[in-house]
């Protein structure tokens, strides 16, 4: 029952409508499910983010028909409405990178969650090999700008990559949020 009510909270903390929330974890639940039927090497290096119907991908696969397919997986759910594919071919640098990223997303968490400027819980953190994918909602640019800056400044971060939009992003509002 506190899984349920941590994530319950989440929900509620978040920027986003709640619906939207949970519609993107049926998202999120559905990729992995069909990822994992095709393959299960796959689905143990891929991550799945979904953020009003905006479904990042990160981590490593073996190859490019691979990538291919999980990008097709993704957009099977009436559900998507984009996908940003950042998998990457033949790059896993195995448990010690996976154990180096995540302690570098711990890191990185860390700092946002020190900056009393930043709703840390808007944002999703996918560290693979060094580069960073950000996604989530910025409740404004200076917040998008203060997130970006704490990333870079964190000692093995490789590279950035920001899929956040700000509350008042078109992309937001064409969609009705």
């Amino acid at each position: 029952m506190i899984g349920l009510g941590a994530v319950v909270g989440r929900i509620l903390l978040q920027e986003r409508d709640a619906g939207d929330a949970l519609s993107d974890t049926d998202i999120e639940i559905g990729i992995l499910t069909r990822i994992l039927e095709f393959s299960p090497e796959a689905a143990a290096t891929v991550s799945v983010t979904s953020i009003e119907g905006r479904v990042l991908l990160t981590g490593d696969v073996d190859g490019a028909e691979d990538v291919a397919r999980i990008v097709e997986i993704a957009w099977i759910s009436p559900q998507v409405g984009s996908v940003a594919n950042e998998l990457t071919v033949g790059l896993g640098g195995g448990i010690g990178q996976a154990s180096d990223d995540l302690q570098l997303a711990a890191a990185i968490r860390l700092r946002l969650v020190r900056d009393l400027g930043i709703a840390d819980i808007n944002f999703t953190i996918a560290v693979d090999g060094g580069v960073v994918h950000l996604a989530g909602l910025a409740r404004d640019r200076e917040e998008l700008r203060s997130v970006i800056w704490h990333v870079r400044r964190t000692a093995g971060v490789v590279h950035v990559v920001s899929h956040v939009l700000t509350l008042d992003d078109p992309r937001r509002v064409a969609r009705g949020v």
